[in-house]
């Protein structure tokens, strides 16, 4: 009866170690899609404040034209 209980402890302990290692890939793989979403995120901003950036120059020197009397 002892061999048997030992068999199955065995086998829940195969078990749940794949079990495990199924979660770490799980794990892994969320990483990554999240590091490619953060990757996303910050590419984004930087675009949007080089292009708010740019407007604000473009009417700040629109501004100065005017200002001098050359628009």
């Amino acid at each position: 009866m002892k061999w048997l209980t030992l068999i199955l402890q065995l086998l829940s302990l195969r078990k749940s170690f794949l079990d495990s290692q199924s979660f770490m890939e799980t794990m892994q793989a969320t990483a990554a899609r999240g590091k490619r979403y953060a990757v996303s995120f910050v590419a984004i901003l930087l675009a949007a404040l080089f292009l708010f950036s740019g407007i604000l120059l473009a009417i700040i020197d629109l501004g100065l034209q005017i200002d001098r009397g050359a628009g």
